[in-house]
């Protein structure tokens, strides 16, 4: 029964994914060549790709009167415009950045020039999407954990291989994500089912087009700040609540 399960243990085995997915890729990775690295990295940065593309088609096409067509391209140019400026504004690319060096200072890892990036990139990869933030609303509202372990898999294999690449800071994604799933848990708690349709769409919609991103930065070496998109996510869930 999906109601007896206890609200934050798909969080918590989530983080544990994590953890065991970054340790078993360190323990593997020094056996497995550079060229190797960094064609793993390339192939999980289009993967990416493809998932947050296939996450933002499947909010703006939809079939109406027998034909595909296209919804949602004023919401999304509104709520990733808006929320990336915000973003920029308050630095939040800054602020996680800064994180990353407390946490490589804080953990034995100084000399470690991966740190930093690997632990952005990891956090982005497992903090944003469809399931980061339909999971935890599953288990809070209807006490269904099956998205969150689903993502627990994913996540595991994902860390597992980009941690390879990149070393020790992936593990630490962990933090972020059970912080981000926690408060995601709470808001599910606080609002219960009253979620309109709109607000789930514009969190799934804006959440894919950072995943499509993350997927852009890996396999392609670019530089977006996505972490100065996540505002958008917010942006999004007000703009379904105006009364158009």
């Amino acid at each position: 029964n999906g109601g007896e399960n206890v609200v934050g243990i798909g969080t918590l085995l989530n983080m544990a994914g994590i953890i065991v997915g970054g340790g078993l890729g360190l323990t593997i990775g020094n056996r497995i060549s550079d060229a190797y690295r960094q064609m793993v990295m390339t192939a999980c940065g289009i993967c990416l790709v493809f998932i947050g593309a296939a996450g933002v088609l499947a909010e703006m096409l939809v079939f109406k009167d027998g034909r595909l067509v296209s919804t949602g391209a004023v919401t999304l140019l509104v709520c990733m415009s808006a929320g990336s400026f915000l973003g920029e504004l308050i630095d939040i690319e800054g602020r996680v950045l800064k994180l990353g060096s407390w946490l490589r200072a804080h953990s034995g890892n100084s000399d470690d020039a991966r740190f930093i990036n690997a632990f952005v990139s990891a956090s982005l990869m497992v903090s944003i999407g469809s399931l980061a933030v339909m999971g935890p609303l599953s288990e809070s509202i209807y006490g269904d954990s099956s998205l969150l372990i689903t993502k627990t898999v994913i996540d595991f294999l994902t860390i597992m291989v980009i941690t390879i690449p990149n070393g020790k800071g992936c593990l630490f994604a962990a933090i972020p994500m059970g912080i981000i799933q926690g408060l995601i848990t709470l808001l599910g708690m606080w609002f219960k089912a009253s979620a309109s349709a709109a607000v789930l769409s514009n969190i799934v919609l804006t959440g894919s087009v950072m995943i499509f991103c993350v997927g852009l930065n890996l396999a392609f070496d670019k530089k977006i700040r996505v972490s100065n998109m996540f505002p958008a996510i917010g942006i999004g869930i007000l703009y379904a609540c105006i009364p158009w």
